[in-house]
């Protein structure tokens, strides 16, 4: 199974975790103000990533991080795709009990609250891992 990379900058190593900035790559990799745009295609996002060894990485240095192709599966289905079908759902039920579309429509929207909430929670708690793992960019190029 494939690896998914992106560039990144290691930011800050603590206890074990590793905390980098991905950078996005865009249009915006050119424009002259890009540090400056509020656009949120410019700019980049961090991620903890916990390391076994941190003297093997340091603050500043460019590093791969990686996820597997099956985790970000995971991700994509648990953000995306499962509320769609959550609404969907919760729409059809709505119109079978009250048969009234504007009722419908909101609860159907309002139930996304309590999932994204628990979503929310549950990645803080890490009961749902994603797993990121990082990689000298010197490493790639050697192997």
């Amino acid at each position: 199974m494939e690896n998914i990379k992106k560039m990144a900058v290691i930011k800050e190593l603590k206890d074990n975790i590793a905390t980098v900035e991905v950078q996005n790559v865009s249009a915006c990799e050119n424009c002259a103000l890009a540090k400056k745009c509020q656009m949120e295609e410019c700019k980049g996002y961090k991620i903890e990533v916990p390391v076994t060894n941190l003297n093997d990485f340091n603050i500043g240095e460019t590093v791969y991080v990686k996820i597997s192709e099956k985790e970000a599966f995971k991700a994509l289905f648990l953000s995306y795709i499962l509320p769609l079908v959550l609404v969907v759902f919760s729409l059809s039920v709505c119109m079978i009990i009250t048969n009234d579309e504007i009722k419908s429509g909101i609860f159907s929207i309002i139930i996304l609250i309590p999932y994204y909430l628990l979503l929310l929670l549950s990645t803080k708690r890490n009961t749902i891992p994603i797993h990121f793992k990082l990689e000298k960019i010197s490493a790639q190029k050697n192997g």
